[in-house]
Formats: structure tokens, C-alpha cells, sequence
């Protein structure tokens, strides 16, 4: 039997963890009480807490365990099970990242690497994950599989109705640029460097930024304030996929200067709605994106405005990107992923 956990219905675990379940290649799935499950067979549910006390201590080695989260936590105690243990890990931002204090740190590569060699293959989004993660914990290569995630169809989920009503609002009636980026106060988004380089462009005063986030908390609204860009920045807070496609498709273009990513499923989305996208040099970004992006330092202003002004500047740069994004975004589908993800189940 092989099982599937499911603990995140949001975040890039959350998405990572519906494209598992799309691949129909699971018998059960283990799942949390935070988990949005209505879509799922109820006959292949299993909760957590019942799968632990009734399930768990019954699994052989003809059996397989996904875990979905980095790590082994909700899971507790299945490391000492007959059962294959599939670890998937993301990335290593945790690790890596001067935002995270040593005590962190200590405790998060204390936590992954039990389950590192708690498991017995390890699946991660990117070579540059991959091979991230055989440097860090000195593992063999072939433990670690990559299987590359793909954005949803944004195509037939735009929602029309909202954006009539976000163009209708006051901030975008005389605007000639909508720009949209990633809105959250992670400071892995890096959201205040790309305002304050949309600030220094020189399209800043004939364009309306998109700031697309979970949470639309009073925190971010004063940290606009302060910024003194809280008149001219759209905070619609956590949307609906047809909503999202929506604020992608009225987006002149798409920035994602985030300072370390395993996949990065955003700009793919947003290339599929011919938006332009400008992207971070770091981590897996031009891996994922190759020709079909602007990359720019996401630690230098200058290269953020640069870049802004460049793209929006230039009709010539806007087609080819469309073009090389439309191409690109091709590349990461469900097909593709249900091929990786079953050579890796296959094993077992």
C-alpha cells in the first residue's frame, strides 16, 4: 500500500501535496485536521491520530509512507516502522538564510537530518535542492530524486467579475502599469526591496503595485506606510485561484525577487498568462526559468529598479518574454510530474 501525507492545503507544500494527489498513484492518504480534504475519496481517508495508533504498527516493507512536509514531525514514530519512507524536503532555506538565528538553525538541520537518514529515498523540486541537500548532510546521490513541480491552469480560472471591480477601483483608473509581486513579510519574499526599487523606478508614479499575500495583516498596511506607497499598493490579502488569475492576467508584469527558492511556482503561473516575469539569480530561479525571465540581483535596489524600468521600458523585451514564457511554462505539467513521481514510487 502506499500512503500520502497531507498536511498543508496552502503554501508550496499545499500545492506540492495536490499535484501528489493528482497522480491517482496513492491508496490512502493520511490526513490532518487542517487539511482541506472534500475533494478526496472518503474512502482513502485516514486521519492522522488513526493512522498512528491503528495503522502505523501494522506496516510492512510491502508498504510506503510519503511524508510531504521536510521533516517527519507529524508523523512521529513511523521512522521505527517496516515500512519505505519517501522524505520529501523542499529546500534548505532555513539553513541558509541570516534570518534564522543559530538556536533555529541548530534545531531545524538537528530535526531534518533524523529524517534524512530515517528515510529511504529523499524527493526534493530542484538539481540545485538536490544537490544543496548532498553537500549539507553528506548522503549518497542517488537517495535524492527530483520531481519537479508545475503550476495549476490559471487559463480557465480568471475570475472577469473581479476584474471589473478591481479596475473600477480609484488607484487603478488613470494607472498605466500594473505591477504584481509576492506581498508576504517572510523575509525570504523580500518584499521591501522590491517596493523600494519599484519606488526608485521610473515608472513608480505611472504604476499600481499588486502586493499578493496569505495575510493582509496591519502589520504589512504600516510597513506600506512607512514605506510611504500605501496609497499606490492593491492589498486583496489571501484570494481564490480564480481571483489570482485574475491579478496575474491585468499584470504588466510579474517580480519575484525572492532571496532563495526549491521551485518557485509563481512566475510559471504568471507566464501562462503572458505576464512578463522578473526573477532572482539565486538559488534555483534560473534553473526552473532558464531564457524565459529577467534575472536581477534580489539584494541590490538598483538591480530591482533597473530591471523594473528595463522591462516596462521596452515592447521588444515584453514579446519575447511572453513568447519564452508561454514556451517555458509548457515544460512543467502533470504528465511530466506523474512520470518522475512514479520511476521514484516504482522502487518500492
Amino acid at each position: 500500500m502506499k500512503y500520502l501525507e497531507c498536511r498543508y492545503s496552502r503554501s508550496g507544500f499545499g500545492t506540492y501535496t495536490m499535484a501528489q494527489i493528482n497522480t491517482g498513484l496513492y491508496d490512502y492518504f493520511i490526513v490532518y485536521d487542517e487539511f482541506d480534504s472534500q475533494n478526496l475519496d472518503p474512502s482513502k481517508i485516514i486521519k492522522r491520530d488513526r493512522f498512528l495508533k491503528e495503522v502505523a504498527p501494522l506496516l510492512t516493507q510491502q508498504d510506503t509512507v510519503v511524508a510531504t512536509c521536510n521533516d517527519l514531525e507529524g508523523l512521529s514514530g513511523i521512522e521505527d516502522s517496516k515500512c519505505n519512507i519517501i522524505l520529501t524536503l523542499h529546500d534548505l532555506t532555513p539553513l541558509r538564510l541570516r534570518y534564522f538565528n543559530h538556536f533555529q538553525k541548530y534545531t531545524w538541520r538537528k530535526k531534518i537530518k533524523k529524517a534524512i537518514y530515517s528515510s529511504n529515498s529523499i524527493i526534493t523540486v530542484s538539481n540545485y535542492s538536490k544537490f544543496d541537500i548532498i553537500n549539507e548532510f553528506k548522503i549518497t546521490p542517488d537517495k535524492v530524486h527530483v520531481v519537479y513541480s508545475y503550476p495549476q491552469n490559471m487559463l480557465t480560472k480568471i475570475d472577469q467579475n473581479y476584474i471589473s471591480k478591481i479596475k473600477s477601483l480609484p488607484m487603478f483608473t488613470n494607472t498605466k502599469y500594473i505591477i504584481s509581486t509576492v506581498g508576504a513579510l517572510n523575509p525570504n519574499k523580500n518584499f521591501i526591496r522590491v517596493a523600494i526599487g519599484w519606488k526608485k523606478s521610473n515608472v513608480f508614479t505611472q504604476s499600481v503595485l499588486i502586493a499578493m499575500s496569505r495575510k493582509n495583516n496591519l502589520i504589512f498596511k504600516f510597513l506600506l506606510f512607512i514605506l510611504g506607497i500605501k496609497e499606490k499598493v492593491y492589498t486583496p490579502g489571501y484570494v481564490s485561484i480564480e481571483k489570482l488569475g485574475a491579478l496575474y492576467s491585468i499584470s504588466d508584469m510579474y517580480i519575484f525577487a525572492t532571496l532563495r527558492e526549491g521551485f518557485g511556482v509563481p512566475p510559471l503561473e504568471a507566464m501562462q498568462l503572458s505576464t512578463p516575469v522578473l526573477t532572482s539569480n539565486t538559488s534555483c530561479m534560473e534553473e526552473v526559468l532558464k531564457d524565459s525571465a529577467i534575472y536581477i540581483n534580489p539584494y541590490k535596489i538598483s538591480e530591482i529598479s533597473n530591471g523594473i524600468s528595463a522591462v516596462l521600458n521596452n515592447k521588444e523585451i515584453i514579446k519575447s518574454l511572453v513568447e519564452k514564457g508561454l514556451e517555458k511554462q509548457r515544460e512543467y505539467n502533470p504528465e511530466r510530474f506523474l512520470k518522475e513521481m512514479s520511476h521514484v514510487l516504482n522502487c518500492y
